[in-house]
């Protein structure tokens, strides 16, 4: 398995997100429990070398911003994508995750959640093609009745493709 790296779009804020720390030097945006807000993230190529038949994974890392207490709560977290083709068409997508929260998740702790289409990928075999291109965007989906955790969220402003060797 290989990884690249996605970098969020520092100018590119999705409604009114602020910038904050994910400890003392991961760049984040804060996300807010009652809102939807996210960030964008620079548009990246399909590898060359990225197998099309292996499905494609998109992981973020999220922390709380304060401390996190009680049971059964949820982190509604939406991934938007923009797949262009060089030449052809464009086609979208989203794909939900509701994050299981941690009981207790204080602050300070971070998790990598992966967005899961629902076939352990997220996006599926086929989906993509080396040399096309993804633009995407993650967003809390805090005023969803879905996501019940009280704390604003942190994202990290870079994410992570996984993607298998051809």
């Amino acid at each position: 398995m290989r990884s690249v790296d996605l970098i969020a779009a520092y100018t590119r804020t999705y409604l009114s997100t602020n910038n904050s720390l994910i400890g003392s030097t991961i760049a984040a945006r804060t996300l807010p429990a009652t809102s939807n807000n996210g960030a964008y993230f620079a548009p990246f190529r399909v590898p060359d070398d990225a197998d099309p038949t292996v499905g494609l994974d998109i992981v973020a890392l999220i922390s709380p911003a304060t401390n996190s207490t009680g049971s059964g709560l949820g982190c509604l977290m939406r991934l938007e994508w923009t797949r262009a083709i060089p030449g052809g068409a464009q086609s979208t997508g989203t794909v939900d995750n509701l994050f299981s929260v941690p009981d207790p998740w204080n602050y300070g702790e971070q998790a990598e959640i992966m967005f899961d289409a629902g076939a352990g990928h997220t996006f599926a075999p086929g989906t993509f093609t080396p040399g096309d291109w993804i633009g995407v965007r993650i967003v809390r989906m805090g005023a969803d009745a879905a996501d019940t955790m009280i704390p604003v969220a942190l994202l990290a402003e870079s994410a992570r493709m996984d993607y298998q060797v051809a």
